[in-house]
């Protein structure tokens, strides 16, 4: 993960001056003072890096290996150290993941009963695209992989809808701000 790995190189960088500045005689002053500013300057870096908020949202499935197939044709990967027994994540982007889980899986999260999708919709995810034909590139995806359209692409002048509804019919959309 690259803010793990920044971190720990970080962390090794300010150990390996920490040890530099101790070993230095009173000859070498110019030297220690550099290199204490360069501590100070790294340790501001290292204490002032915010952790980035990351989203997950949990979804129940019927069928995890085709709802994993599902996503993975829509072009993401699945996150290995949350995909095991009963649940995979599905990585949207950096701070967005999508946890799909068996319903058994699902209530040892929730005990409260899992949506009948296919009579009752219990929440929408939206996704934006930066252009027009990612929306549709995305939505036709969907619709090879196995999911449909509940609706026609909306020009709004700023803004370019279309949706898709995957396998357990939970609504995604799609649009792209036309400026």
């Amino acid at each position: 993960h690259p803010n793990r790995e920044f971190s720990r190189g970080l962390s090794r960088s300010i150990e390996l001056l920490r040890k530099n500045v101790s070993c230095l005689s009173s000859g070498g002053q110019f030297v220690r003072r550099y290199l204490e500013a360069h501590l100070r300057f790294m340790m501001s870096i290292f204490q002032s890096k915010p952790m980035s908020t990351k989203i997950f949202i949990t979804l129940p499935v019927a069928d995890l290996p085709r709802a994993l197939g599902f996503y993975e044709a829509l072009g993401y990967s699945h996150d290995p150290q949350f995909t095991g027994d009963g649940a995979a994540c599905i990585v949207i982007s950096e701070h967005i993941h999508v946890k799909l889980g068996t319903h058994a899986k699902f209530h040892e999260f929730s005990p409260k009963d899992v949506c009948d999708t296919s009579k009752a919709l219990q929440v929408l995810h939206s996704l934006t695209c930066e252009r027009r034909a990612q929306v549709d590139d995305l939505v036709r995806k969907a619709i090879t992989a196995g999911g449909s359209t509940i609706e026609e692409p909306q020009d709004y002048g700023f803004m370019y809808h279309h949706g898709f509804v995957d396998l357990e019919i939970w609504t995604a959309t799609a649009g792209d701000s036309i400026t």
